[in-house]
């Protein structure tokens, strides 16, 4: 990432318009608590503009059964353009209709 700073989105961003360059990395960050059955699901992204460059849990510092924590997306900008960012929270079985969503709207130059 040579020293660049790294923008991060949470909850609180939901539906909101990113502006980057190409060249930026950005971070999406959503709580979350796997041991419920639910997770936080990728379903949408422009992969000729945007690459991503990480998809990982954390869990806080103490661990203790049943402890969330923070889903963890990167991303870097390959190209200009726009797109629609989209995850949803919800079990990969059941119903397909997600408890949370989140969207983050890519206006790349």
């Amino acid at each position: 990432m040579d020293g660049k700073l790294v923008r991060t989105y949470r909850e609180q961003d939901d539906n909101t318009i990113a502006l980057l360059a190409t060249g930026d990395v950005f971070q999406i960050r959503l709580t979350g608590n796997p041991t419920t059955g639910y997770r936080w699901h990728l379903i949408n992204w422009d992969h000729s503009i945007l690459q991503r460059m990480r998809d990982e849990f954390q869990t806080p510092g103490t661990l203790s059964p049943g402890t969330g924590g923070e889903h963890v997306w990167e991303f870097v900008v390959r190209a200009p353009g726009q797109c629609l960012l989209q995850l949803a929270y919800r079990r990969r079985w059941g119903a397909t209709i997600p408890t949370k969503s989140f969207s983050l709207h890519i206006s790349a130059t």
